[in-house]
């Protein structure tokens, strides 16, 4: 998109400037409808073409124009990027949006433990992560995770046999007792 400029004595006077406002600031002149496709009448009223620029900020930044700043022979629209605040935060934004994997999650007795990210979030240099917490499982949740799924243990039964299946269940609760 094409969008225009005052510019007067070399410094933006006015961005982004249009037909109409040239009109109201000259009311004595009849200005054609397509008054900017003319470079005579641009150049007359100081007037110039501000080229765009896509502004593509990295996760965890947003872009702030900053106006039009004239670099090699043209006027070009200019972006900063500033670090987003952790209240604009959106999930993309972080380096690390997926919690560990199962196997970083794991008790000292191979049950997986569970997570959840904690805010506020951390900056980390120039990326923003989150805290990813481990939350203790009570000794319930520890069992039936230890059990595994009905299907799971229904197979271990039908292959080690229902005394095995006892045994392995005594374990289970004697290392995880209730509390």
């Amino acid at each position: 998109m094409i969008t225009y400029a005052k510019v007067i004595d070399g410094k933006v006077a006015q961005w982004p400037y249009g037909v109409g406002q040239m009109r109201q600031e000259n009311p004595n002149i009849s200005f054609p409808s397509a008054a900017f496709s003319d470079e005579s009448i641009r150049e007359r009223f100081d007037v110039v073409v501000v080229q765009e620029a896509v502004a593509s900020p990295p996760p965890g930044w947003k872009s702030v124009q900053v106006g039009p700043v004239f670099e090699g022979g043209v006027w070009t629209q200019k972006w900063d990027y500033v670090m987003k605040t952790a209240e604009e935060l959106l999930p993309h934004d972080f380096s690390n949006p997926e919690p560990p994997s199962d196997d970083d999650l794991k008790d000292e007795h191979g049950v997986i433990i569970k997570l959840r990210a904690e805010g506020p979030h951390k900056k980390v240099g120039d990326t923003w992560e989150h805290d990813w917490t481990g939350v203790e499982l009570g000794w319930k949740d520890k069992r039936l995770n230890a059990y595994g799924w009905p299907v799971l243990q229904i197979e271990f039964i039908t292959e080690n046999g229902l005394e095995a299946w006892q045994a392995k269940v005594a374990e289970i609760k004697a290392r995880y007792p209730k509390e």
